[in-house]
């Protein structure tokens, strides 16, 4: 999505790095390749913190539910080795497009006429659905 980080991106994510370096304990990977992390020793109060390493661009949106809740502290123990189970009604991971050529845009938008995606059709191409017989 970024061709080129900035410098204050870069020194952001480097001191995170550091950080997981120096204080934090891997605890699993999901199927995206994203590792999850906790710190070493409680916070003030006996909280640990938890916090995420993306694999690629860095996008919430490529949390899987189950990590979402461990990281978010909902669930105390973290997932399997092998992650979550994946269920058939799953669907794939689709980025944040907002921002893009691809981004969902109201019907009638000034900028839905450069959109060249199906769902940005003008009005009056769609047909009412019908039960399969």
């Amino acid at each position: 999505m970024y061709d080129s980080l900035s410098f204050v991106r870069r020194v952001s994510g480097l001191g995170t790095y550091l950080a997981t370096f120096l204080t934090g304990t891997l605890v699993g990977h999901d199927l995206n390749g994203n590792g999850y992390y906790k710190s070493r020793r409680s916070m003030l109060g006996g909280h640990e913190k938890r916090w995420v390493l993306y694999k690629g661009e860095p996008e919430a949106t490529k949390i899987p539910p189950l990590w979402f809740g461990w990281l978010h502290k909902m669930y105390d123990l973290p997932l399997p080795k092998g992650g979550a189970k994946s269920y058939q009604v799953s669907k794939r991971h689709k980025p944040n497009l907002t921002g893009t050529y691809a981004a969902s845009l109201p019907r009638r938008h000034l900028l839905s006429l450069l959109a060249l995606d199906e769902h940005t059709k003008p009005a009056g191409s769609s047909h009412s659905w019908r039960p399969p017989e």
